[in-house]
């Protein structure tokens, strides 16, 4: 299932979890100087595992910025506030894999 956001341009490319698992993939695309903009922490515990394919991604976390670039591997606990731009000139592309515990 791809989700397009007709305000930032980003999609995201959603694929479903595997039997019962809490395991959530997605593949995203960002155009050039795209932002998330502020996300919320998750309430339950949530993993989050990103790969960057191609660009310059920031990553905010609470206070902490991280910028990543093409083949850098990332991983964070969605429990505080976050955010991801696109800082290079061209589009970025990720693929995230989350955990949840429901």
């Amino acid at each position: 299932v791809t989700f397009r956001d007709p305000a930032t341009g980003i999609e995201r490319r959603l694929f479903p979890a595997f039997g019962s698992s809490a395991v959530d993939i997605v593949q995203v695309i960002m155009p050039a100087g795209s932002s998330s903009g502020d996300l919320v922490p998750h309430l339950t515990r949530f993993e989050y595992y990103l790969l960057v394919e191609q660009g310059v991604l920031r990553v905010t976390m609470g206070d902490e910025t991280y910028d990543l670039e093409e083949g850098d591997a990332f991983y964070f606990v969605a429990d505080v506030s976050h955010r991801f731009d696109n800082i290079g000139p061209g589009e970025v592309r990720y693929v995230g894999v989350g955990h949840g515990h429901r």
